[in-house]
């Protein structure tokens, strides 16, 4: 089990699904999956007729995903690093870049990521860009009732002020990471050169539901959060509560 089979991880994984599938053209395209982990996205697009490349910089998840690929290697998996590509120019059809840049805490960093992807990208390619939401400590410490623990005052503050995410060495809240505001977030898309097609909260406040399993393993409730977050998925000012942005973005023809 991983991550994204736990709590409100299943809506932020089901919605991702959702919105790259209403965005990618019709047929068969050739896909990056940049940052791919034990590949879990990459199986889902190479179950659904895509040509898909996962690259990841830790080892044990490219064996994952190797081994999630199949002995008929449904989809390529190597390591690599998000701010060198190891494809062409205008490689790929679409490209995905659903975890490194929450991961890279320094602005240049994300823009310079940003533009490999837009580099390996065809033109009108489309890219799917996620980030993690400025204001997720200072929910989560309400909700979660997470306040009382001192330590956790401060990486929250902290994150609401700067950004940055810092957790002390042996924490076992989240790891460093940099939380970002979506007009600062939007503000990188289009530094980079694309042009940005929408800004799109994944999880809506749904995510914050303190019997959100309870809800969600019945068809009923799943039915209603899932219709609700798509209706409100592009309201402006709702974006800042929830947990995780989607940009979809596309390289200019």
């Amino acid at each position: 089990m991983t991550r994204l089979d736990r709590g409100a991880s299943q809506l932020e994984f089901v919605r991702t699904k959702d919105i790259i599938e209403r965005h990618l053209p019709v047929g068969r395209s050739t896909i990056v999956d940049v940052g791919g982990g034990p590949g879990r996205y990459a199986a889902w697009l190479s179950a659904i007729g895509h040509e898909v490349h996962l690259l990841d910089p830790v080892a044990i998840h490219v064996e994952q995903a190797r081994a999630a690929a199949g002995n008929d290697q449904k989809f390529t998996a190597q390591t690599g690093d998000a701010l060198s590509l190891p494809w062409p120019d205008g490689f790929a059809d679409a490209a995905g870049l659903l975890d490194p840049l929450y991961h890279l805490a320094e602005r240049d960093k994300r823009i310079k990521c940003l533009r490999e992807a837009l580099r390996v990208l065809k033109a009108g390619g489309i890219l799917f860009a996620a980030s993690i939401n400025r204001f997720v400590s200072s929910f989560e410490g309400v909700f979660k009732a997470l306040f009382a623990d001192p330590e956790f005052v401060k990486l929250a503050a902290h994150d609401l002020e700067t950004g940055q995410h810092l957790p002390a060495a042996g924490s076992h809240y989240f790891a460093t990471a940099y939380f970002h505001r979506p007009e600062e977030f939007q503000d990188e898309i289009l530094k980079a050169g694309f042009s940005l097609n929408g800004l799109l909260g994944l999880e809506g406040p749904f995510w914050l539901l303190k019997e959100f399993d309870d809800i969600w393993k019945t068809n009923e409730g799943r039915t209603h959060i899932l219709r609700l977050a798509k209706e409100l998925e592009g309201e402006p000012s709702l974006l800042g509560a929830s947990a995780h942005l989607l940009a979809v973005a596309r390289r200019p023809k």
